[in-house]
Formats: structure tokens, C-alpha cells, sequence
């Protein structure tokens, strides 16, 4: 080998063959997916997939550090020169180093740190977490950069290819390649004989694989035909993050040794602690989309979008104008856009209008003094024109820069722009400069206007934020739009007041913080109104209603495919896709000027019409497991240099947000885990099997409650209530309970009787629990495990039903208005009658009741429902099966059918009743886990047990206990479970299930104590969730 290679392998602590010797000890952390392993030197020796036995580890180190001194920056520290501590506890390896030892360049002599760092490595089921801690004890210096963890030498499979999430995402066929072309080639800048990198960071704008642009979303992954690897920085600060990608010098000095990992940037202060336990690795199996179900799982704990107008997800295509142009001239006038410019629009079906420069010094000019044009009428003039715009139904996006200050505007001469804004490491104002150009060379290459970036954490600045959000609909508008808040500068805000100075490093954080305030006062104002901002990162789109698409997303290695499928509820414009080659000289020009310049063009040839627009595609349109991405964009026609644009897709993601009970009722309260989704951030992944599954096509609404049978002589077993209650009251009016339908099915041990569906006679007809399944009574071995627990049956009371009940969380409500409809699963779409909160306690009227059929034979029953409207779809199968157990198994599928996410919580009610038992010391109730919770008040009657409940005396009638945050004191304490039992008797329910369980809610009254097991569900369109429910009957 060549002396120079083995050298800077050395020096960057990379080993390509072991030292003679014993072989170095190994510590393993195994389950039955993945194997981690690191040898006494604290190298990686595998981190394989289990599944496959793909192991892509190839012996190298986890870390690298560097820090600072008053003389010199970047002193590396290499784990080479280091010996660890390893210990194991339980699924976790720790590596510590009690001190680090370095190599001073600044006398080239080595130095002792008094820097403590520990490296904790956990099995967590499918996922491989890097936890470390930095201690800095050594003065005068700042730790700036960890690089961790690490997998050097990476034995990459022929058919792996790089996916980032560049511009939505970036798909590589030869990594390698792709590093080696866009890496630090200068030697004279960089050290690139000793590394290859290509730059890739999150969320920072920067340049990636030749493209312009930033990462939106921090993770990255190494993706097969059917295995990959997945590395996520699952980080809540948001903080700055490299996406390491490097090449060393194998034998020959060639460039091949991939390493993969995360740079981190703690800026830690002698005397100061850090932490991190963001990164994960995951070996997987399958496609591309196991690498999207894991970061979605984790952004669901912090997610927070609400649903997009429907304005905006049925809006096809906006025109980008810009008014006046920054070096002076007036492109479009006032008049002109419920004129020429609303024309064009209506001639190539785009409805909506994207005003730039409208102010009166235009575009890029002036900032952040927006005022309309005296010129052309003012303010006045200005809502006038777009109020005879939006006549016949037509909509206006409001532009505002969020964040750029004119250093020739009175804001910033003033001083406050100079206040606010970005300062480098010395103090220095940072500024950006943007040289559109005219006719001329002069303007763009001596003249060109300048800016300063101003901090988005200054109060004032948010203040004119909201202040301008308030203007545009003042004006009418239908939405604002702050350009550049979408993405972290390269170069960012200073703080130079400590020994070392230190940058901003979550300024997408402040960015999205800003953007969350201004959604908030404008949905308070006017749900229809959106908000809208430039570049895609996934912190900042979750604020926003649509986000105008900055480069390339149908470039040669684009695959913005892994964004929608991520996150199928952002609506993204196509913006850069567009077919030009049949235009004229002249047309060309006219739309890719910088202002779609006024000029009297020719009308496209009519025959070109019908490929006008590039088509809207579903959110993700997923078809067996893969996504359909939409056509290339078309060609648009011109008429005077308008330019039309279309958005991504339509989909949007309904975001359950925060609910309310009412007091007096069992599930009032304020507990932050009380019996339904309060937008908390409960994970909605690991609820359901989500597998994907052909569906149907749609269906006209059905008559109200129709059941339709699948097979002759579905009424055979069919019998009424009357054998089971003959003295059964009516309610008021009219329905009695002996006209309720139901069917009884048995096997050898247990019979159960189950109603069927019905809108005008059915046992249960509220709106808050599922129609199908009711169990109206069922027995086993001479015990009866469910019975009447009211003593008046009303079946329009919201809790009007016995045994397994479920219910779904509400989805859509908040975004509706009243008398608009939100989706009841198994209910069906409801109308909303208020702007109070939704009330699961009162009834709604049930707008569309889908369609129903059921099927049933000797031992089980299954119940289908579909829907499908407008905004929702699905196809919802509940089967209930006896077993020899002797038991009762519920199965479940839900497949959306909808354009957007089916998102929440499902839970059982269990009203369990065995051997009719009264609430009190002879009900014993037991859990898998050492349960926890607060009870809604102080009861004298019940308190937790260190694996249950119980009760101390029996419950008076009217009385009622309740807790609505019951869970197990290990947070990892997530198994579906619970047993119930009678004590006098013996007869009781042992519950199991398949899902995640996030909490229960418990609450019992004289004649019933019910266990309600939470479990998080999220459907993407098209696919499939599966879960089932075990009771066993003892005795």
C-alpha cells in the first residue's frame, strides 16, 4: 500500500486491517430484526438487518470531534487515539471516554482534554439510536462539531441507490459517483486528499448534487429493491444537521470507502454539558417507503397542520405576476388583473393569481414598506382590483418578502433595520443581493439592489409579519404568502457577547415559530384564508396551506415522490416544470424573464389547448405499494407573457386537534391524556398494519342506513330484542327495543347475539360510536359477559349500546364550517351544526350514511361500510368471530378510498357486564403493566394497585368514578391489555390486542367498569390498516 494512503488512513482513524494479535472483543445487542455490534476499540462491527442478514458495517469508528481554542479552530479529535469504557445495561451499550486525547496543530505536540464523552447505543425495535453527551472541562475552549454516528466502509449493495431529501427528494443511482462528482475536489481549499464530501444539510440552503437547494426533511437512506439502510436525525430543536457523505482512499488510493453518518454542532463552552439522542439507523426491509414510515412516525409527535382550505386543494393552477419590477418599470397595472390578466387565466383554467410587486416602488424594492400605488388609487384601487377579480369565483395570493430589509428603505435608514438583522462572526451586517437585470450589463454587475436578513426572532418583525397578514385581507385577498421563510441561511445571525462567538443554528425553528403565530391569528380571523411560503422544509410546510416549490423537482435524479408519500397533506407547486420547446423566441422569453414581461403575443394555436396544464396528482396516488408520479408538465399557453403554474397535488392531511368534554360527564376533564386525541403528539404510526390493497371505484350516495345483504337468507338467524329484554321501555319516540334487528351466531362454547345496522329500528342509531358489531348479549359456560347496563335502553343516547363499542375519533371537524360535514368512521359524515366544539355526548345530523352490507355465518358475522365523498373515502370491514379459546375475536381493515390521510385515535368502550356484575370490591381489574394516572376528583371508593384497580367499597347509584389518563409507569409499557373479572362468580374478560396502546380511560358507574384502550391509527390514501381485538371469556 502506498505510504501517503496508510498515513491519512491513519491519521483519520480508518482501519482496513486489523493488527495482529487476539481478536478484538465484541458487544451485541440483538432482537429479532437487528444486530448491532462494536468491538473493544469502539468500532462498528455490524449493524445488520436480521431479515435479510444484510450487514452494512464495515469496522470503522463512530465519532470524530472538533473544537476550538483562542488560536486555532478545528483541532480534530479521533477516536483512534482513544480507549473506551464499554458497559452494558439491558438493550444498551455505553462507550465512554473519561478523557480525550488530540494532537494541538498549533505546536504539533498532543494534548490531554479534560472533555468527557459518552456514546450510548439502543436497540429500540426496528431502529438503532446514537445517544451522546459531551462534558467540556478544558478552558478557553468551545467543542463546536460532533460527528456521530458514523458507518465507515460501507459494503454497499450494486442496486442501493442514495435518497435525499433535497427539494423533496433525490434519488442517486450510483452513490459513489454522486459524492465523488460533487465533492471538495479542491486541494487547495479543502482537504480533499484525504476525503471526498458532498455537501448536505438540513435544513440549510446550500448546493447538493450540482442542484441548488436545501434538505426537507433529516434523514437520508441507502434504498434497494427490497432492503435498504435509513439514517434519521429525529431531532425536535431542528437544529442545523449534516448529512454525512464521504469517500476515503481504499488500498489503491481510489476513493471508494463510503462513510455515512450525522454532524451535529453542539458549540459547547468549557464548564457546559450537551446532549443529543436525535440519530437513528435502521436496516430495513422493503421498498423505499419503509424509509418514509420512519420518519413519519416520528414527525407525528410533533406534527401539527390543519386541514388547507378547500379553495386551495381544488385550485388547479395560480398565474406568478409581478406588477413593477425592482429597477422601476410597470409591467401590469391595477386594472389590468380583472382584465388581460384574469383572460389568460380563464383560458388556460387558472383561477387564482400570485401578485408579486405590487407595491408602489415593485419587486425586491423598498422592503418592508408595502403600499399600494397612490398612482393607481392607493388602497382603494388596490382592493377594487381584486374584488372585480375574485367576482365569478377567482382567488389572490398576496405577496410579502419574510425577510429581506432594503438597506435603502426608511426601516432600515431609520435603524430598525439595522437592529434586526443577521450579523457574521465579527459583528459585520450580513447581506444578499438578488441582480435581476434590464436591457443593459450595468445594472446587474455594478448596481444591483442590496439586503439585509432580518431576525425572525425579533418581536418587531413578527409584528409587521402578522400586521401584513392582516392587510391582505383587508384587501380581500384570499391568501398571504411570505417568500424565503421556508428554508435556514447558509449564513445566519451571530451571538458575539461570550468568549467564542456562536451562530443561530435553529433558524428554520424561529422561521416556523413565526409562521404558526400567523396561522393562528388568521384561522382565528378566517378559517378560508391561507398561508403560503417559498422552499419545502417539513417544519415550516406544516404551518403553511400550500408551499410555492423552490429548483428542480423533475430533474434527472429528482424524486419528490418520498415528500408526498411522507407527507401526502402539503400541496406543493410544480413551479419549475414546464415544457418550452414549442415556443416562439419571443414566448420563451416572455416567461422566463424575471416578470413575465407585457408584451402583445400571439394566442396559442387552439388545437393545443386540452395540454394546457400539467394534471393535479392525488396525494401520492399510491397503487400497490408504489407512487404514481403525475406527467411532466405541459406546455401553458401565453397571452402577454402570463405565466401559469400548477401546485403538486390536492391532498390534505386532517389534523386532529384539540377537543373538549363537558362537565358532569364521565369524560369531561382537562387531563392532557383524557379519552381522546387532543393534538398532544401521540404517535399515530405502530397503531395500525398499514399494507396496501386495490379498492373500489366510487359510489353514489346510498338511502340512509341501507343494509345490504350478501347472501340469501341473512334473515334466518335473524331475531329480535324482545326474547332478550320482553320488558323493555320505549323511548319517546317510538322505536322499541323489540323491533331492533340482530343475529345470533354460536360455536361448541360461546353464543352471542349481535345487532345489525338500521337506520329507523336499529338497537343503536347515535353518532358516536360505530353502527356494526353491537353485542347485544353474549355467553359462555353458563356465564353471561354482556348485558343491558342502563336501566332505560335509549338508542339515541350517545352511549346507548352494550359490549365491544368503538369509537373513532372525529376527523375534520375544526376545519368545517357549520353546516359543512365531518367523517364519523362507521357512522358515517356528519353535519356540523356550530361553531361550538364537537361534542361526542350530542347528536349530528348524518349527512352521507354510506353504504352497508353484511355477511354472516354459523360463528361470525362481518359488517362492511363504505363511504365516499367529497373529502372522504373508505372501505371499512369489522368481522366478529367466535373462538374454542373460548373467546370473541374482533378483526378490522380500514382502507381509505379519500384523498387525504385517515388520521386519530380508535378505542373500545368495553361495556362488559359478567354475571350482570355490581361496581365495587367484588370487581377485580388487572393490567400487564404497573399502572399510573390521576383520577378526575378524590373518590373514597377506588385507588390503583401496583398491577390494577380496586374498588373499596360497592358504587351508589348515581355515582361514577373517573380517570382519563391511565397508563403504565414505563413509558415503553405500550401492550394492548387488561383482564376484568366478577370475583363472586369468577366469570371475566381477558383483553389482548394488536395495536400500540398510547392510554386508556377508565370509568364505571353501579352496573358497568369500563377499560378503554386508546390506540393511534393513520390510513395513507390507498392503503390498508389492520388490527384486531382478543376476548377471552374465563370462568
Amino acid at each position: 500500500m502506498n505510504k501517503m494512503v496508510k498515513l491519512l488512513l491513519a491519521c483519520t482513524g480508518i482501519l482496513l486491517f486489523p493488527a495482529a494479535g487476539a481478536a478484538p472483543k465484541e458487544h451485541t445487542l440483538r432482537n429479532d430484526k437487528l444486530q448491532v455490534s462494536i468491538d473493544d476499540r469502539g468500532r462498528l462491527t455490524s449493524i445488520r438487518n436480521l431479515e435479510t442478514g444484510r450487514d452494512y458495517a464495515g469496522g470503522d469508528y463512530l465519532w470524530r470531534l472538533y473544537y476550538d481554542t483562542q488560536k486555532a479552530k478545528e483541532i480534530e479529535v479521533l477516536p483512534g487515539e482513544q480507549t473506551p469504557r464499554i458497559s452494558r445495561r439491558g438493550d444498551t451499550l455505553t462507550l465512554t471516554y473519561d478523557r480525550l486525547n488530540a494532537t494541538d496543530f498549533t505546536t504539533r505536540e498532543a494534548v490531554k482534554l479534560d472533555m468527557r464523552l459518552t456514546l450510548d447505543i439502543t436497540l429500540e425495535g426496528d431502529e438503532v439510536r446514537f445517544a451522546s453527551k459531551i462534558e467540556n472541562g478544558q478552558p478557553h475552549t468551545i467543542v463546536r462539531e460532533l460527528h456521530y454516528p458514523l458507518v465507515g466502509g460501507m459494503p454497499l449493495p450494486e442496486d442501493h441507490k442514495l435518497l435525499l431529501t433535497h427539494t423533496g427528494g433525490q434519488l442517486y443511482d450510483d452513490p459513489k459517483g454522486m459524492i465523488f462528482r460533487h465533492s471538495n475536489a479542491s486541494p487547495y481549499k479543502t482537504p480533499a486528499q484525504k476525503f471526498r464530501q458532498m455537501d448536505a444539510k438540513y435544513p440549510m440552503r446550500t448546493v447538493t448534487g450540482g442542484t441548488g437547494g436545501c434538505m426537507a426533511s433529516n434523514c437520508f437512506a441507502y434504498v434497494g429493491d427490497s432492503e435498504g439502510i435509513y439514517f434519521g436525525s429525529h431531532d425536535t430543536t431542528f437544529q442545523d444537521t449534516g448529512h454525512g457523505l464521504r469517500l476515503y482512499p481504499d488500498a489503491e488510493g481510489e476513493f471508494t470507502r463510503l462513510e455515512s453518518g450525522f454532524y451535529k454542532f453542539p458549540h459547547c463552552f468549557a464548564g457546559e454539558t450537551w446532549t443529543c439522542d436525535a440519530n437513528v439507523i435502521a436496516p430495513y426491509t422493503g421498498s423505499w417507503h419503509e424509509t418514509s414510515k420512519h420518519y413519519r412516525r416520528w414527525a407525528d409527535t410533533w406534527w401539527d397542520h390543519r386541514d388547507a382550505p378547500m379553495w386551495v386543494k381544488k385550485m388547479r393552477s395560480w398565474q406568478r405576476i409581478i406588477f413593477r419590477h425592482q429597477y422601476g418599470e410597470l409591467l401590469f397595472k391595477y386594472t389590468d388583473l380583472p382584465g388581460r390578466i384574469k383572460d389568460v387565466g380563464e383560458s388556460v383554467g387558472a383561477d387564482a393569481v400570485f401578485t408579486f410587486g405590487w407595491w408602489e416602488t415593485g419587486m425586491d424594492h423598498g422592503n418592508p414598506h408595502y403600499n399600494a400605488d397612490p398612482a393607481q388609487g392607493g388602497d382603494a384601487g388596490w382592493k377594487k382590483a381584486i374584488a372585480d377579480y375574485k367576482k365569478d369565483g377567482g382567488k389572490v395570493l398576496l405577496y410579502f418578502n419574510g425577510k429581506l430589509i432594503d438597506r435603502e428603505s426608511e426601516f432600515y435608514k431609520s435603524g430598525r433595520g439595522k437592529e434586526i438583522c443577521y450579523r457574521d462572526n465579527t459583528g459585520a451586517e450580513l447581506f444578499e443581493q438578488y441582480r435581476f437585470t434590464g436591457q443593459g450589463t450595468f445594472l446587474a454587475d455594478y448596481n444591483a439592489r442590496t439586503f439585509v436578513v432580518a431576525d425572525t426572532r425579533a418581536p418587531i418583525w413578527r409584528k409587521m409579519l402578522l400586521e401584513w397578514a392582516d392587510r391582505a385581507r383587508e384587501y380581500g385577498a384570499n391568501s398571504v404568502f411570505y417568500d424565503q421563510l421556508g428554508y435556514g441561511e447558509r449564513a445566519t445571525n451571530w451571538d458575539l457577547s461570550r468568549e467564542f462567538p456562536v451562530p443561530n443554528m435553529r433558524v428554520i425553528a424561529d422561521k416556523a415559530e413565526v409562521l404558526k403565530m400567523v396561522r393562528d391569528r388568521n384561522v382565528s380571523f378566517d378559517p378560508e384564508f391561507a398561508l403560503g411560503t417559498e422552499w419545502l422544509t417539513d417544519v415550516t410546510a406544516q404551518y403553511c396551506d400550500y408551499i410555492h416549490i423552490y429548483q428542480v423537482t423533475a430533474g434527472k435524479y429528482s424524486f419528490i415522490d418520498w415528500f408526498r408519500y411522507t407527507f401526502p397533506e402539503i400541496i406543493i407547486s410544480d413551479r419549475e416544470i414546464r415544457d418550452d420547446g414549442h415556443r416562439t423566441p419571443c414566448e420563451q422569453h416572455a416567461a422566463e424573464g424575471p416578470a413575465q414581461r407585457h408584451r402583445d403575443l400571439p394566442l396559442p394555436r387552439p388545437d393545443r389547448q386540452d395540454a394546457a396544464l400539467s394534471g393535479l396528482s392525488g396525494p401520492g396516488q399510491r397503487h400497490q405499494g408504489q407512487v404514481r408520479r403525475p406527467a411532466a408538465g405541459r406546455h401553458l399557453p401565453r397571452h402577454g407573457g402570463l405565466h401559469a403554474v400548477a401546485p403538486r397535488h390536492r391532498g390534505a392531511r386532517l389534523h386532529q386537534r384539540r377537543r373538549h368534554g363537558r362537565s358532569g360527564h364521565p369524560h369531561a376533564g382537562g387531563s392532557r391524556r383524557e379519552g381522546y386525541d387532543r393534538g398532544s403528539g401521540l404517535p399515530f404510526h405502530g397503531g395500525f398494519d398499514a399494507g396496501r390493497r386495490t379498492g373500489f371505484g366510487r359510489r353514489p350516495r346510498s338511502d340512509a342506513g341501507a343494509i345490504r345483504p350478501r347472501r340469501a337468507g341473512l334473515r334466518k338467524d335473524e331475531i329480535t330484542m324482545r326474547e332478550l329484554q320482553p320488558n323493555a321501555t320505549t323511548r319517546a319516540s317510538g322505536t322499541r327495543v323489540s323491533e331492533a334487528p340482530a343475529l345470533r351466531i354460536a360455536n361448541r362454547h360461546v353464543s352471542a347475539v349481535v345487532c345489525l345496522p338500521d337506520a329507523e329500528c336499529g338497537y343503536y342509531r347515535g353518532t358516536r360510536f360505530d353502527w356494526s358489531g353491537v353485542v347485544r348479549d353474549l355467553r359462555s359456560r353458563g356465564h353471561r359477559y354482556v348485558s343491558e347496563w342502563q336501566p332505560r335502553h335509549d338508542p339515541l343516547r350517545h352511549d346507548g349500546l352494550t359490549g365491544p363499542a368503538d369509537e373513532f375519533t372525529q376527523i375534520g371537524y375544526e376545519q368545517a364550517r357549520p353546516g359543512q360535514e365531518f367523517l364519523k368512521i362507521g357512522v358515517g359524515t356528519l353535519r356540523k351544526f356550530s361553531d361550538q366544539p364537537y361534542d361526542r355526548f350530542r347528536l349530528y345530523e348524518i349527512a352521507d350514511p354510506g353504504i352497508r352490507e353484511v355477511t354472516a355465518e354459523r360463528d361470525r358475522v362481518e359488517f362492511r361500510h363504505r363511504l365516499l365523498s367529497d373529502e372522504y373515502g373508505y372501505d371499512y370491514r369489522k368481522t366478529l368471530r367466535l373462538t374454542d379459546a373460548p373467546g370473541l375475536r374482533i378483526e378490522y381493515t380500514l382502507k381509505n378510498l379519500g384523498p387525504a390521510p385517515l388520521t386519530g385515535h380508535v378505542y373500545n368502550h368495553n361495556f362488559f357486564t359478567p354475571d350482570r356484575i355490581a361496581t365495587g370490591p367484588d370487581t377485580s381489574i388487572h393490567f400487564p403493566f404497573r399502572p399510573e394516572g390521576t383520577w378526575r376528583e378524590a373518590y373514597d371508593s377506588v385507588a390503583l394497585t401496583p398491577d390494577g384497580i380496586a374498588f373499596s367499597r360497592p358504587l351508589n347509584p348515581g355515582e361514577s368514578v373517573f380517570m382519563g389518563d391511565l397508563h403504565g409507569q414505563d413509558p415503553e409499557a405500550r401492550e394492548y391489555g387488561f383482564s376484568l373479572r366478577n370475583l363472586r362468580t369468577g366469570a371475566g374478560i381477558r383483553v389482548s390486542g394488536s395495536g400500540k396502546l398510547s392510554h386508556m380511560v377508565f370509568w364505571a358507574c353501579p352496573t358497568a367498569a369500563c377499560l378503554e384502550p386508546y390506540t393511534p391509527f393513520r390510513v395513507f390514501p390507498g392503503e390498508t390498516g389492520v388490527w384486531h381485538i382478543d376476548y377471552e371469556l374465563l370462568v
